[in-house]
Protein backbone atom coordinates (compact mmCIF):
# COMPACT_ATOMS: atom_id res chain seq x y z
CA UNK A 1 0.00 0.00 0.00
CA UNK A 2 1.53 3.36 -1.22
CA UNK A 3 1.40 6.03 1.65
CA UNK A 4 -1.53 8.10 -0.31
CA UNK A 5 -3.61 5.47 -0.27
CA UNK A 6 -2.50 5.15 3.72
CA UNK A 7 -3.10 8.71 4.37
CA UNK A 8 -6.34 8.40 2.49
CA UNK A 9 -7.44 4.78 4.28
CA UNK A 10 -6.60 6.52 7.54
CA UNK A 11 -8.79 9.57 7.24
CA UNK A 12 -11.75 8.02 5.74
CA UNK A 13 -11.40 5.78 9.13
CA UNK A 14 -10.74 8.04 11.64
CA UNK A 15 -12.00 11.42 10.48
CA UNK A 16 -11.23 12.81 14.18
CA UNK A 17 -7.45 12.36 13.39
CA UNK A 18 -5.43 16.02 13.02
CA UNK A 19 -3.02 15.73 10.28
CA UNK A 20 0.09 15.39 12.57
CA UNK A 21 -1.68 12.59 13.77
CA UNK A 22 -2.04 10.73 10.41
CA UNK A 23 1.51 12.04 9.14
CA UNK A 24 2.95 10.16 12.68
CA UNK A 25 0.94 6.96 11.70
CA UNK A 26 2.23 6.93 7.69
CA UNK A 27 5.88 8.76 8.61
CA UNK A 28 5.68 11.76 6.66
CA UNK A 29 5.22 15.36 7.41
CA UNK A 30 2.13 17.41 8.49
CA UNK A 31 2.39 19.60 5.36
CA UNK A 32 2.71 16.18 3.34
CA UNK A 33 -0.58 15.34 4.67
CA UNK A 34 -2.44 18.01 4.00
CA UNK A 35 -1.15 18.37 0.34
CA UNK A 36 -2.25 14.51 0.03
CA UNK A 37 -5.69 14.96 1.36
CA UNK A 38 -6.23 17.99 -0.63
CA UNK A 39 -4.91 16.33 -3.80
CA UNK A 40 -7.97 13.53 -3.48
CA UNK A 41 -10.30 16.10 -2.43
CA UNK A 42 -10.47 15.12 1.13
CA UNK A 43 -11.11 17.64 4.32
CA UNK A 44 -7.69 19.02 5.48
CA UNK A 45 -9.21 19.42 9.25
CA UNK A 46 -10.14 17.11 11.83
CA UNK A 47 -13.58 16.44 12.83
CA UNK A 48 -13.10 16.39 16.27
CA UNK A 49 -16.26 16.92 18.37
CA UNK A 50 -18.70 15.55 15.95
CA UNK A 51 -17.93 12.50 17.23
CA UNK A 52 -18.56 13.16 21.13
CA UNK A 53 -20.59 10.42 23.06
CA UNK A 54 -22.91 10.90 25.84
CA UNK A 55 -23.91 9.10 28.98
CA UNK A 56 -26.01 9.44 31.98
CA UNK A 57 -24.34 8.73 35.14
CA UNK A 58 -25.19 8.76 38.91
CA UNK A 59 -23.73 11.69 40.25
CA UNK A 60 -21.88 9.54 43.14
CA UNK A 61 -20.14 8.84 40.62
CA UNK A 62 -18.48 11.94 39.64
CA UNK A 63 -15.28 12.59 40.53
CA UNK A 64 -13.72 15.61 42.42
CA UNK A 65 -12.09 18.66 40.70
CA UNK A 66 -12.35 21.84 39.78
CA UNK A 67 -23.05 26.58 19.40
CA UNK A 68 -25.50 24.51 18.14
CA UNK A 69 -23.04 21.71 17.78
CA UNK A 70 -23.77 20.88 21.18
CA UNK A 71 -27.53 20.54 21.22
CA UNK A 72 -27.34 17.30 21.92
CA UNK A 73 -25.27 17.90 25.35
CA UNK A 74 -27.88 20.58 26.00
CA UNK A 75 -30.87 18.01 25.56
CA UNK A 76 -29.03 15.55 27.72
CA UNK A 77 -28.86 18.24 30.34
CA UNK A 78 -32.31 19.16 30.71
CA UNK A 79 -33.50 15.44 31.23
CA UNK A 80 -31.08 15.10 34.17
CA UNK A 81 -32.32 14.81 37.94
CA UNK A 82 -30.18 15.83 41.20
CA UNK A 83 -28.80 11.97 41.10
CA UNK A 84 -27.85 12.21 38.11
CA UNK A 85 -24.75 13.52 35.98
CA UNK A 86 -23.48 13.66 32.27
CA UNK A 87 -19.85 12.00 31.31
CA UNK A 88 -18.98 13.20 27.76
CA UNK A 89 -16.36 11.34 26.28
CA UNK A 90 -14.22 11.36 22.93
CA UNK A 91 -14.08 15.21 22.81
CA UNK A 92 -11.39 17.87 21.75
CA UNK A 93 -9.14 20.36 24.51
CA UNK A 94 -11.08 23.18 22.60
CA UNK A 95 -14.45 21.30 23.08
CA UNK A 96 -13.81 21.08 26.89
CA UNK A 97 -12.90 24.58 26.74
CA UNK A 98 -16.12 25.60 24.57
CA UNK A 99 -18.46 23.31 26.98
CA UNK A 100 -17.11 25.04 30.34
CA UNK A 101 -17.44 28.48 28.56
CA UNK A 102 -21.57 27.69 27.42
CA UNK A 103 -21.89 26.14 31.19
CA UNK A 104 -19.85 29.34 32.83
CA UNK A 105 -23.15 31.28 34.25
CA UNK A 106 -25.75 28.31 34.56
CA UNK A 107 -26.63 26.00 37.50
CA UNK A 108 -24.04 23.46 36.09
CA UNK A 109 -20.96 22.08 37.20
CA UNK A 110 -17.91 20.69 34.87
CA UNK A 111 -15.14 18.49 35.87
CA UNK A 112 -12.80 17.23 33.35
CA UNK A 113 -10.94 14.50 34.80
CA UNK A 114 -8.62 11.22 32.64
CA UNK A 115 -9.98 12.67 29.28
CA UNK A 116 -13.98 12.70 30.07
CA UNK A 117 -16.33 15.49 30.89
CA UNK A 118 -18.61 15.32 33.72
CA UNK A 119 -21.35 17.64 33.98
CA UNK A 120 -23.76 17.46 37.22
CA UNK A 121 -26.03 19.86 38.80
CA UNK A 122 -24.49 22.13 41.18
CA UNK A 123 -26.04 20.61 44.53
CA UNK A 124 -24.66 17.39 43.68
CA UNK A 125 -23.62 15.39 46.64
CA UNK A 126 -20.57 13.26 48.03
CA UNK A 127 -19.32 12.65 44.38
CA UNK A 128 -15.89 10.10 44.49
CA UNK A 129 -12.56 10.60 43.31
Amino acid sequence: MTTREKVVEIRKQEPNFTLKEIGIKVGISRERVRQILKSESLSTTHIGSTYYKLEIIKSSDVPLGRGHRYDGIREALQSLTDEQALKITEVSGSDVTRIRFLLRSSNYKVITRKGFIYISKENHANPKD
